[in-house]
C-alpha cells in the first residue's frame, strides 16, 4: 500500500511516530499530483461551470493550489467582472468601486466623475458600460485617456504625456497632436492669455466695464477667469441681473427665478405657496424665493452669518414705484438714471431738430408762444405729440412709458421732460382717463391752472378777464391745454382759448398782434384742424387752391402742410382700423364731467369770494 495514499494521523496518534525529514517527499493528494496540464484541461471543461467564487476558493485551498491555479485561465472575463460586480455592491465595500482594468478594489476618489457616475457607476442598469470602469492610473496605460479631458470634482484636468500626470488646463503648456503636455509654472506664464495676466486691479477695473451677461460669458471660458471673475451676481448690478434672469425665464416656462440666490430652477424647487405667489399676483414676482433660501432666511441657516446677511440684503430690495424696474432701496435706482438720461437726451435731440427745420425755414420764423414778437403760432406742435404715428418716421426715439399717478418723485415745475409724461395718456385715446389728466396738470402746473382749465372746459368760449388773469406758465401748459381741447372734440374753442392764453402771457396785445391772431385762428380752422374732419370744406378748397397756385408765404406754405399730414394720418387710421378710434361715450367720460363740473363751481365761489 503507497505510503502517500494514507490519510495522515491525529496529532495524539503522532507522538511516539518519528518525524519526516527533509529528504521524505511531502504528502499529496491525487488532484495535488495530477499534472498542471492535465489539471487545467480537467477545470476547463464546459459541463463542469465553474463560476469565479469557486475557481478563488480552490485557489486558496493549499500553497500548492494558490501556485498552479489561474483563475482568468479557467474562468472567462465575464464571470470574473460578473463576481467583482456582486462584490462591490456588499455592505463593507459601500465605499469602493472595482477598476475592470487593474481588478481591484479602491476609493470613490481614485476614479474620475465620468467613471463612478452614470452609466459607469455602481448599480448601473447597463452591464457592458459598467465594465469599462477605469481608474486615474489604468486610463493612460491603456489609452483611455481623452483629448477633451476628464472631470475631478470641480475642474476638468487632462492627461500629460511627458510629465505622466493629471494637471488643470490652466498648467498646461502645449497640444501636440498626440496629446496634451503639461510644464512647470515658467511654461505656464508664457501660455496664459493676456487677460488673465492682468493684475488685479486692472482685471477689476475691465470687469468693471462688462454686463452681467458678458461676465457669465467670460467666466465660462476657462477655470482661471473663472476664479479671479467668481460670482457675477456678486455686487454687479440689479437692473442686468432681473432683465437678465426674466429673459431666461419667458423663454423657458418650466423654470422660476429665485430671487433669493438669483438662478433659474425648476419648479419642484418652490413651495406651493411661492408658486400660487407668482400665479395670483405678478406684481410680487420679486417676492419668489425657492426651498434652499426659505431654509437659509427662516430655517437652519437663520442663526448663521451668512443666513442673516442674506436676509437683510434681500429686503431692501423691491420694484421702482417710478420706473417699475427692480432696485436697492438703500441705492439710487438705475433705472431711474437710465430713464431720465433717455429723456434728457430725446430733449436734447427734439430741439436739434427743431432748430434745424427752422434753418430750412420749414416751421415758423418766430412764435409768439416764446417770444413777445408778433409771429404765426405753431398750432400742430401740440397736435403732432397727441398722435402716435410721428414717432415711426422720427429720428427722435419716443419718450419712456411711465404711470403718472404713482410718480411722486416729481416737484411741481421741475419735470423739464413733459412730454414723456404725457405720451402714456394720450397712446390710446379710447381709454385715456380724463380725472388723470387734471391731476396731471395739477402735479405738473399747479393747482390754479387745473382748477382754470377744469372750469373752463364746461363751456365753448373762455372770458378774457379769466385768461388773462390765470394764464398758463410757459409753453407747456398753453400745449397741454390744446391737446385737452382737443380730446373733448372741440377746434374753434381750441383756437379762441389759445388766443387769449397768447394775449395773456404777452401782455396787453397789440394791434398787429391781435391781427395775427384772429388771421391764425380762421385759418387754422379752415384747413381742417379737426381730426374727424375730411378736410374737404370750402374753407380747405380756397387753401388747396392757393397752395397749388404758390400763392402762400412760407409760413402758411408750412402750416398747410403739416396739417394736410395730419388730417391724411387721421383718415388712414380710420380706414385701416374701422370704428376701433373712434370716440365712444364710456363711464370715464361720464366721470370726468362730474368732475370738471364739480371744480368749475368750485372755481367760481373761489372767485366769488377773492371779488368780495
Amino acid at each position: 500500500m503507497n505510503s502517500q495514499l494514507v490519510p495522515p494521523s491525529r496529532p495524539h496518534q503522532d507522538k511516539d511516530r518519528p518525524k519526516h525529514t527533509s529528504t521524505d517527499p511531502p504528502r499529496l493528494s491525487p488532484l495535488e499530483s495530477m499534472p498542471f496540464d492535465i489539471f487545467l484541461a480537467v477545470f476547463s471543461q464546459p459541463d463542469l461551470d465553474f463560476d469565479y467564487a469557486t475557481v478563488l476558493n480552490l485557489k486558496n485551498t493549499n500553497s500548492r493550489f494558490y501556485r498552479a491555479i489561474v483563475p482568468d485561465a479557467i474562468c472567462p472575463r465575464d464571470a470574473k467582472a460578473a463576481f467583482y460586480q456582486r462584490v462591490e455592491t456588499y455592505h463593507q465595500h459601500t465605499d469602493h468601486l472595482v477598476c475592470f482594468s487593474c481588478w481591484k478594489l479602491k476609493e470613490r476618489d481614485a476614479f474620475p466623475d465620468s467613471q463612478r457616475k452614470g452609466r459607469r457607476g455602481k448599480g448601473s442598469s447597463d452591464v457592458r458600460r459598467q465594465k469599462e470602469r477605469w481608474c486615474w492610473e489604468c486610463g493612460p496605460k491603456e489609452g483611455r485617456e481623452r483629448l477633451g479631458g476628464v472631470r475631478r470634482g470641480n475642474e476638468r484636468v487632462y492627461w500629460c504625456g511627458q510629465c505622466e500626470s493629471w494637471n488643470p488646463r490652466d498648467r498646461r503648456c502645449a497640444v501636440l497632436p498626440w496629446g496634451i503636455v503639461c510644464g512647470d509654472l515658467i511654461r505656464l506664464e508664457t501660455k496664459r492669455s493676456r487677460l488673465e495676466r492682468l493684475p488685479d486691479a486692472v482685471f477689476e477695473r475691465v470687469l468693471g466695464f462688462l454686463g452681467y451677461r458678458e461676465k457669465i460669458l467670460l467666466a465660462a471660458t476657462n477655470k482661471g477667469l473663472r476664479k479671479r471673475i467668481g460670482d457675477p451676481a456678486a455686487g454687479g448690478s440689479i437692473l442686468e441681473r432681473s432683465e437678465f434672469l426674466k429673459e431666461a425665464e419667458n423663454r423657458d416656462g418650466n423654470r422660476f427665478c429665485c430671487y433669493g440666490c438669483w438662478r433659474l430652477k425648476d419648479r419642484n424647487k418652490f413651495s406651493d405657496v411661492q408658486q400660487r405667489l407668482t400665479d395670483l399676483d405678478r406684481t410680487w414676482f420679486f417676492r419668489r424665493r425657492c426651498c434652499a433660501c426659505l431654509q437659509l432666511f427662516y430655517g437652519r441657516g437663520s442663526d448663521t452669518d451668512a443666513g442673516k446677511t442674506a436676509l437683510v440684503r434681500f429686503k431692501k430690495q423691491g420694484v421702482c414705484f417710478r420706473c417699475k424696474k427692480m432696485r436697492f432701496w438703500d441705492e439710487e435706482c438705475e433705472g431711474c438714471v437710465i430713464r431720465d438720461a433717455e429723456a434728457a437726451e430725446y430733449a436734447r435731440l427734439g430741439a436739434l431738430k427743431r432748430q434745424e427745420r427752422e434753418q430750412r425755414g420749414e416751421v415758423d420764423t418766430v412764435n409768439v408762444l416764446e417770444n413777445d414778437e408778433p409771429g404765426v403760432v405753431d398750432w400742430l406742435d401740440a397736435v403732432g405729440l397727441a398722435d402716435p404715428w410721428p414717432w415711426a418716421h422720427s429720428r427722435v426715439p419716443p419718450p419712456v412709458d411711465e404711470d403718472p399717478a404713482e410718480d411722486h418723485a416729481v416737484e411741481p415745475g421741475e419735470d423739464d421732460s413733459w412730454g414723456s409724461n404725457l405720451y402714456p395718456l394720450l397712446d390710446d385715446e379710447d381709454e385715456w382717463p380724463g380725472q388723470m389728466f387734471v391731476e396731471w396738470l395739477r402735479m405738473v402746473e399747479g393747482e390754479d391752472v387745473a382748477a382754470r382749465v377744469a372750469g373752463e372746459a364746461q363751456t365753448d368760449q373762455p372770458l378774457p378777464s379769466q385768461v388773462e388773469t390765470e394764464a398758463p406758465s410757459g409753453r407747456r401748459g398753453f400745449e397741454v391745454w390744446l391737446i385737452y381741447n382737443r380730446f373733448l372734440g372741440r377746434t374753434t374753442s381750441d383756437l379762441s382759448t389759445a388766443a387769449a392764453l397768447t394775449v395773456a402771457r404777452s401782455g396787453e396785445p397789440s394791434s398787429t398782434q391781435t391781427t395775427q391772431l384772429t388771421t391764425t385762428q380762421k385759418d387754422t380752422s379752415d384747413l381742417g384742424l379737426d381730426p374727424n374732419s375730411t378736410g374737404d370744406g370750402e374753407g380747405h378748397s380756397r387753401h388747396r387752391d392757393r397752395f397749388l397756385r404758390g400763392e402762400m408765404t412760407p409760413a402758411e406754405k408750412s402750416l398747410y402742410l403739416r396739417i394736410q399730414a395730419f388730417v391724411d394720418r387721421q383718415r388712414r387710421r380710420r380706414q385701416s382700423h374701422g370704428e376701433q378710434h373712434q370716440r365712444r361715450p364710456s363711464r370715464i367720460l361720464e366721470l370726468v364731467s362730474e368732475r370738471l363740473r364739480a371744480l368749475g363751481s368750485r372755481m367760481t365761489s373761489r372767485r366769488t369770494e377773492m371779488a368780495t
